[in-house]
């Protein structure tokens, strides 16, 4: 996932997805906008959902052709849950990547867990 915005952080959240990939030996995937994702209409994908939800709330769900793997989740508006509880549910338990999108799954019964930022995947790196 990848979102056309002025914020470096989406380029960092989506680099620290194709790098969970890497290590995990999958070198063939492909870009979906996270803003556009319920116009979604190429082949069906296992979409990694992480990071910021969203600017146009009116974009989601996702398209019936993408199967997101909701981990490191981070959501500020509470109707974006509240009007898609049953979407959520379907792909629970949802991984948060702070505690108060833990507490915002909580209110309305969907599971969750706290798996922190998908940035904490990165290796560590010491030289400048």
């Amino acid at each position: 996932m990848w979102a056309n915005t002025t914020n470096i952080g989406d380029d960092f959240q989506t680099l620290a997805a194709i790098n969970l990939l890497k290590k995990n030996n999958i070198h063939d995937y492909a870009f979906v906008n996270r803003e556009n994702l319920i116009n979604y209409n190429g082949p069906p994908v296992i979409l990694i959902a992480n990071g910021w939800y969203m600017h146009d709330m009116s974009k989601f769900p996702p398209s019936d052709k993408i199967t997101p793997v909701f981990i490191s989740v981070y959501i500020d508006n509470e109707n974006l849950v509240k009007n898609n509880v049953n979407y959520f549910k379907k792909y629970e338990p949802i991984g948060c990547r702070d505690t108060s999108t833990c507490e915002l799954f909580n209110k309305y019964n969907i599971k969750n867990y706290f798996s922190g930022c998908l940035t904490l995947t990165f290796d560590e790196y010491k030289q400048k």
